[in-house]
């Protein structure tokens, strides 16, 4: 009987284990989808009242980074458009080894 009790406890373990992973990626990619939408936006706006691509890019940089993530590449275009690729990494992982979800966001007037 105690060896049944052993296995099923191991069994359930497991399971909440991986229920953990999945639920942690998931939301790592919830984290850089915000993070890239929101740095999409402020460099844009920040591209808009500067004209500087450079001083566009750190503000969206800065944001990602309040969003625990990171900006993996920003590019601004046209002067008006800015196009964010941020990247965060799940906080559990499988035997300790954590997912990266990348999400990419562009902001600017309709093309």
């Amino acid at each position: 009987m105690s060896v049944m009790v052993a296995a099923l406890v191991a069994v359930v373990v497991v399971l909440a284990m991986g229920t953990l992973a999945v639920a942690s990626a998931a939301e790592a990619a919830r984290r850089a989808a915000q993070a890239a939408d929101l740095a999409s936006l402020a460099g844009a706006i920040r591209l808009r009242d500067s004209g500087d691509p450079l001083e566009a890019c750190r503000v969206a940089a800065t944001i990602a980074a309040a969003n625990s993530a990171s900006l993996g590449s920003c590019v601004a275009t046209g002067g008006v458009d800015v196009t964010a690729r941020c990247s965060a990494r799940s906080r559990w992982g499988v035997l300790g080894v954590g997912r990266v979800a990348e999400r990419s966001s562009r902001a600017g007037p309709d093309p």
